[in-house]
């Protein structure tokens, strides 16, 4: 991809088990919300809800935007963080539901949720805080990575237009391709589905090609794990990871995935 600046973060079911202040708190990673261990204190991780994107340069918070460490809140179709929730499946895309980062209460927030890690300490702490012995290596057998992937460009103007950008990945298939919107651009029509999932899919919904306010056409590879993603020129049958802009993913009320397992 194009000279750009940016993160790329994964998730995982948590659960706060000590906690540091409203922003600040120890989680135990898990796959199942009610296979829990909490005596197992070498997997706790801390998680810090002022090392993220849109708190980079706020009072008590990180400096820059190479140091952010975990995702922010999902948001509404007008782009806005959806409310801190005692159920964190109260939105289909809530991206770090953990916590309560809007209000800074915990009293309002999710005990129990999903937390979206930066992909470097992601990779980290994968085998020591969220793999666990005798099961398969997370997300394997249930999720492709890109569906529990999330990017966040930087308000660095070097990212074009892109700038500000969030976005979050589904398993996508093209169904049409062809037509064009109000403007003359070409659109194609794709459906999201879950692998593997008795669901039927959803959609079919209409992209404007290469639109960075719909999707991202160019993503990261490390959002995808070499898995060709749809990008510029589809095929009708195509599927692969798509990265669609977070408030149209709101406002289309596309579902992500609901952690931890069992709590959707």
């Amino acid at each position: 991809m194009a000279t750009a600046e940016f993160k790329v973060f994964h998730a995982v079911g948590a659960v706060i088990a000590h906690v540091k202040s409203n922003a600040q708190f120890l989680v135990l990673t898990t796959i199942n919300r009610h296979l829990v261990d909490f005596s197992a204190t070498s997997r706790l991780l801390e998680v810090d809800l002022m090392a993220t994107p849109l708190t980079v340069g706020m009072p008590g918070a990180i400096i820059t935007f190479s140091d952010v460490k975990f995702d922010d809140r999902g948001v509404d179709k007008s782009g806005n963080p959806v409310p801190d929730l005692l159920n964190a499946m109260a939105v289909n895309l809530g991206i770090t539901t953990l916590g309560a980062p809007v209000s800074g209460n915990l009293k309002k927030g999710a005990h129990v949720g999903a937390v979206y890690i930066e992909h470097k300490l992601f990779d980290q702490i994968k085998s020591e805080k969220i793999d666990v012995v005798g099961q398969p290596s997370w997300p394997k057998g249930l999720f492709e990575l890109h569906e529990i992937t999330s990017i966040a460009y930087s308000n660095n103007a070097i990212n074009d237009s892109r700038q500000g950008k969030r976005y979050h990945g589904f398993q996508a298939r093209v169904v049409n391709v062809g037509g064009t919107d109000v403007t003359g651009r070409p659109t194609i029509g794709v459906e999201f589905h879950h692998k593997g999932s008795p669901s039927p899919p959803q959609g079919p919904f209409i992209f404007t090609l290469n639109d960075p306010e719909q999707y991202d056409h160019d993503p990261p590879p490390d959002a995808f794990d070499g898995l060709p993603p749809i990008t510029a020129n589809p095929t009708i049958g195509a599927e692969g990871p798509m990265f669609v802009a977070l408030p149209l993913a709101a406002k289309l009320n596309i579902s992500g995935p609901k952690l931890p397992v069992g709590d959707g």
